[in-house]
């Protein structure tokens, strides 16, 4: 079976629940797995790692290479 039959298969049973707590369930899960999906992602950082990633930002920022928030809330309309 392929992955976009299970997933067209899994959409039909959740179409199907009835019960409102079966389906929070099913959110919770979902919710959970994407949780852990991007804390795997994560790594440590030791604190020389961190100490340069600031010094760069602030050297970015004293270059001019930053984004205002205003030209981000009119980038995000965009979108």
């Amino acid at each position: 079976m392929t992955l976009e039959l299970r997933k067209f298969q899994l959409i039909e049973m959740i179409m199907a629940i009835k019960d409102e707590r079966l389906l929070a369930n099913f959110e919770e899960m979902a919710r959970n797995q994407r949780v852990l999906n991007y804390e795997a992602g994560l790594k440590p950082m030791s604190k020389q790692e961190l100490e340069q990633r600031a010094l760069a930002s602030e050297n970015d920022i004293k270059e001019g290479r930053f984004t205002t928030a205003e030209e981000l809330e009119k980038e995000m309309k965009n979108w």
